[in-house]
Parts: structure tokens; C-alpha cells; sequence
């Protein structure tokens, strides 16, 4: 999941050929109800979910000791 199709289209080429299920889907979390749809939805294509790691977020670069 995540914001920018193109990434999301590089790393589904990626990863063609290796075992597993890749589903991938181009979307923003931030918008109201996304969460609740993506979890549905989720539920809906495998049944079930076994492992959810939320890694949003952002970095920040630059020296530590600054401040």
C-alpha cells in the first residue's frame, strides 16, 4: 500500500516470479474511512489478516546533537 502507483508498479515488477501473493494498492490512509476499507477489503481477497505492520510515517535528516 501506498501513495505513488509508479513505486508500487516497480516493486510489483520486482518481485514477479517469487512465491507468495503480492497485492498492491495505490491509496492515501489519511483520507476518512480509508483505514476501515483497506482492513474490509483486506478480509474480503484472503480471509483474514495475520500480520499488520503500520510503517507510515517520516524521516528526518540531519545532525542529532544540533539542537
Amino acid at each position: 500500500m501506498g501513495r505513488r502507483a509508479e513505486r508500487l508498479a516497480e516493486l510489483e515488477r520486482a518481485l514477479a516470479g517469487a512465491s507468495g501473493v503480492l497485492a498492491i494498492a495505490a491509496l492515501d490512509l489519511r483520507l476518512p474511512g480509508m483505514p476501515a476499507l483497506v482492513v474490509q477489503e483486506t478480509i474480503d481477497r484472503f480471509g483474514r489478516i495475520d500480520v499488520l505492520v503500520n510503517n507510515a510515517g517520516t524521516v528526518a535528516v540531519g545532525d542529532a546533537g544540533a539542537q
